[in-house]
C-alpha cells in the first residue's frame, strides 16, 4: 500500500484550497464586476502553479528517500 509522506499530503491540501480560491475569485469578480471574460485565465495558472508546487514536494520527497536508503545501507 502507498502511503503519502507528510509534505505531499500538504501540498495536495494547499492545491485543493489554492483551486477553490480561484473558483471563488472568478465567480466573484465576475458576480460584481461583470468581467467573466479575462477572468477564466485565474483556473488555469492556479493549476499551473499546483503543477509547479506537486513537482517540487514530490522532487524534495523523493530525494529525501534516496538520502534515507543512503544513510540506511551505510550504517548496516
Amino acid at each position: 500500500m502507498y502511503r503519502k509522506s507528510k509534505a505531499v499530503i500538504i501540498s495536495d491540501a494547499i492545491c485543493g484550497i489554492l483551486m477553490l480560491v480561484s473558483i471563488l475569485v472568478f465567480i466573484l469578480v465576475g458576480i460584481f464586476s461583470d468581467i467573466w471574460h479575462p477572468t477564466w485565465i485565474v483556473i488555469p495558472c492556479t493549476g499551473i502553479v499546483c503543477g509547479i508546487i506537486s513537482i517540487a514536494v514530490n522532487t524534495y520527497n523523493n530525494l529525501q528517500i534516496k538520502e534515507e536508503k543512503k544513510n540506511n545501507k551505510n550504517s548496516n
